[in-house]
């Protein structure tokens, strides 16, 4: 019987202009695609992790699959912590004009591929692919509906998530008669919209994904109603 082919991809500095960084350039090079789910694997990637990942990628929404295959979106593991110091993270630049240059990367530690996280994980980091997708419209809307469900008194999803939100609150509390107030809100709160988005799609698509805190106060069914209105992301 033949042996089949196997596509390949050599992403270099052209396709991959973010990873000029030296902390990044481990992320070019060649990729190989898997046969099954169509994603593009770091071409040291074992059959094994290959297929977990494959596997948890068929468990997204059909929405988040198919913008992964359509940004070619490749994937690595690493042993101990990612290079940006995350159990997962997802590298790209969205601010490139043009798709093939954006080059969405999502690299996974041996943690989050345990069967406990590998598919919230995968979905946290698919997630951010569709938030940076999303016009600034549609993201200035979740951020307006965010803000005015919450108070000092939230608790969020997760203890990761609650982190962003209290670094927010916390630049609140900035005089406004200081220059970087302004600047260090806004980001404090971006940061926070994006991360809650994409760990409150985690645990509507994994309800047994336990980061949670025991007391969070989110209303979930309120955030998956928004999450389809203003995100256009069933879940």
């Amino acid at each position: 019987m033949p042996k089949l082919l196997v596509r390949k991809r050599v992403i270099t500095h052209s396709e991959r202009p973010w990873a000029f960084c030296r902390k990044y350039q481990r992320f070019l090079g060649v990729y190989a695609e898997d046969p099954e789910s169509g994603l593009y694997f770091c071409e040291f990637t074992s059959a094994t992790i290959r297929m977990r990942i494959g596997r948890a990628f068929f468990g997204l929404p059909e929405q988040l699959q198919r913008l992964c295959l359509q940004y070619q979106v490749t994937f690595s593991a690493c042993p101990g912590w990612t290079v940006n110091g995350n159990s997962s993270t997802l590298y790209a630049d969205f601010n490139e004009s043009r798709k093939e240059r954006v080059s969405p990367h999502i690299e996974m530690s041996l943690r989050s591929l345990s069967d406990e996280l590998i598919s919230p994980h995968l979905t946290h980091e698919a997630s951010h692919i569709w938030w940076r997708h999303q016009t600034a419209e549609r993201r200035r809307a979740y951020c307006q509906f965010l803000v005015a469900s919450s108070n000092a008194d939230t608790v969020e999803v997760s203890d990761y998530v609650q982190e962003f939100f209290r670094d927010w609150r916390r630049s609140l509390e900035i005089p406004d008669s200081e220059g970087y107030a302004k600047p260090h809100r806004a980001c404090y709160l971006e940061q926070w919209v994006e991360e809650s988005f994409c760990d409150t799609v985690a645990k509507l698509l994994v309800p047994g994904y336990r980061s949670q805190w025991s007391g969070s106060t989110v209303d979930l069914e309120l955030r998956r109603h928004k999450i389809r209105e203003l995100m256009l992301l069933e879940l």
